[in-house]
């Protein structure tokens, strides 16, 4: 017969208080990537949680200073800028591809340039 150790009860952990949404907590508390969800939020008007051709062409404006009275040079950027984040194709672009397309363009920025964009967007 083994002698098998007695099991010791690991008392529960407490439970961490879940994290408001990203736009009820101050700006200074938040993550880069939180950062980048309130982005997001802003940019999806309809609150269908993706970004659709009309919002990616917010982006582009205020991100990229392109006038959309300028007629297709505008759409063109747009439609560039859609393509870049849409990475599964479905012609919209989810939260998680946002993201991860907005760490690849300003991820490499200092906090203080890094805020800069984010904030010129907001």
């Amino acid at each position: 017969a083994r002698n098998t150790p007695a099991r010791v009860a690991t008392p529960p952990r407490p439970e961490t208080p879940p994290r408001p949404p990203v736009d009820q907590l101050d700006y200074e508390e938040l993550t880069r990537d939180e950062k980048l969800e309130l982005v997001f939020m802003f940019l999806d008007k309809d609150g269908g949680g993706s970004l659709d051709m009309d919002e990616v062409m917010i982006l582009a404006e205020v991100a990229g200073g392109f006038n959309p009275t300028d007629g297709g040079a505008a759409l063109e950027k747009a439609k560039e800028q859609l393509a870049a984040m849409d990475t599964d194709g479905d012609g919209l672009v989810d939260e998680a591809e946002f993201v991860a397309a907005m760490r690849m363009m300003i991820g490499g920025l200092d906090e203080e340039e890094y805020d800069k964009a984010v904030r010129g967007i907001l």
